[in-house]
């Protein structure tokens, strides 16, 4: 019987590079990392790939990541976790955020752990 690897399609929507970088290494150890630095490019990605976990920031060059989040509710329902990468306070991201299901948000630093933590369940 040959083996058979499952592989967690993660979306991550960040446009600071250096987070970026710890997200892709920290994250590509559960499953493979799909990078947008802006808006436009994670609608590409998500017209193109079903994502088992989605990490959003809000504030991003071309748009706003509760955007992101509706539109990937919007091809894959609900059942896609999504959690939101927020320099905001927590008051201001949950009100960007509101009516969108199964969202968790976090500061920027404690995100990927958070991330790593619920995969590992």
């Amino acid at each position: 019987v040959p083996e058979v690897r499952v592989v967690t399609a993660i979306l991550v929507v960040e446009d600071d590079a250096e987070f970026l970088v710890y997200y892709q290494q920290e994250l590509g150890k559960l499953g493979h990392v799909w990078s947008a630095h802006n808006a436009q490019e994670a609608f590409d990605a998500i017209a193109s790939v079903r994502f088992d976990l989605a990490v959003i920031d809000i504030l991003l060059p071309d748009g706003d990541g509760a955007d992101v989040a509706r539109y990937l509710r919007g091809r894959q329902g609900d059942t896609c976790p999504i959690y939101v990468i927020t320099i905001l306070s927590e008051a201001e991201a949950m009100e960007k955020f509101e009516g969108i299901a199964n969202v968790t948000i976090k500061e920027k630093a404690a995100i990927a752990d958070a991330v790593a933590r619920r995969l590992k369940r």
